[in-house]
């Protein structure tokens, strides 16, 4: 089997019939589709039976207990059977049904043990977004350092969504059990080993994706545990990045624990404005961790963008309390 395609689900009804068929219309055919149901409380587990039941050679439905994403797409991972895996969120789609076929031939033909790709927002279908990359950009041996770059540096390259990889590059020996405090950025969590352990690396520049933000996405919500989850997520960038070949390594990796300290506590916007004492309560943690602490120590300020200069001024000197009156001024995002 060449393709393991798989959707982790959770209370996704609204659009999943739309995911799954974007999957089920592919030209491509050799592939199994693993609907991994979250413990959905909607209609989404019957939805995904139906599904099942249609197309019982090629579809699997695996129920569990409400785990989280990070959870869940590894549960998705070990269920995988072929010889690449793609994993999709269940509230977008394909938009080309011929993804899968072009993503085959960019194999096939070149040995590829990744594949991404661009792809296009709900909220402006007009635009194609994608990378700064020549189409059938191939990246091995020292060019690999662009993704890395890419992971250390923005959001853009964080998803799973965008990119089929072989089960060669896969972290099997991993317990992630261990990773428990991770509830947010559950995507790059699980990037980082499968971009650090490709060999050769392709970029189709083709808008293959239709990605939607839905109400329920974690960028609408606040969770306490998001900037332990970005701790994290740097202390992972950190293992893998001892073989990448960065002469500016360790001040990437300090930037990339700022900027989320900043990212983190901006999302107390998302809490209601008469709750201070849990933002208070959330900013001054984040403010007095020693991770952050340490970090400050050898980071310049200047080299981080205007808005979130701020913010991490605010960080660096604990004002908490006026970080929390000037996070809930700014109408914008850091």
């Amino acid at each position: 089997m060449f393709f393991s395609i798989s959707i982790p689900v959770y209370n996704a009804e609204q659009y999943l019939d739309e995911c799954i068929k974007s999957i089920m219309t592919q030209t491509e055919r050799d592939f199994e589709l693993i609907l991994v149901d979250d413990g959905s409380k909607d209609k989404s587990i019957d939805i995904c039976k139906q599904w099942g039941k249609k197309y019982p050679s090629v579809i699997r439905v695996v129920e569990k207990k409400n785990e989280g994403s990070l959870f869940t797409r590894r549960r998705c991972i070990n269920e995988s059977r072929g010889d690449y895996l793609y994993i999709m969120d269940a509230d977008d789609y394909l938009l080309d049904r011929d993804a899968l076929k072009k993503i085959r031939v960019e194999i096939e033909n070149n040995g590829a043990d990744l594949v991404f790709f661009g792809y296009k927002d709900a909220k402006c279908l007009d635009d194609f977004y994608g990378y700064d990359f020549a189409d059938r950009t191939k990246f091995e041996g020292a060019s690999l350092n662009e993704l890395y770059k890419l992971m250390l540096t923005g959001t853009s390259f964080n998803s799973l969504w965008n990119k089929v990889f072989s089960r060669e590059v896969i972290d099997w020996d991993v317990d992630y059990t261990q990773f428990n405090q991770v509830r947010v950025g559950t995507d790059i969590f699980q990037t980082i080993p499968i971009v650090s352990n490709a060999k050769l690396a392709i970029y189709i520049n083709e808008p293959f994706y239709y990605y939607r933000t839905t109400n329920g996405s974690i960028i609408h919500t606040f969770n306490p545990k998001i900037f332990e989850s970005q701790k994290a997520c740097n202390n992972q960038l950190k293992k893998y990045s001892v073989n990448w070949d960065l002469d500016n390594l360790d001040e990437l990796l300090v930037k990339q624990l700022i900027e989320g300290a900043c990212t983190a506590v901006y999302k107390i916007k998302k809490i209601g404005k008469e709750d201070k004492q849990l933002k208070t309560t959330f900013v001054k943690e984040v403010c007095n961790d020693n991770d952050l602490r340490n970090a400050f120590k050898s980071f310049k300020i200047k080299n981080i963008s205007n808005r979130k200069k701020v913010v991490a001024l605010l960080l660096y000197f604990r004002l908490y309390k006026l970080l929390v009156f000037v996070i809930d001024l700014v109408p914008d995002s850091v």
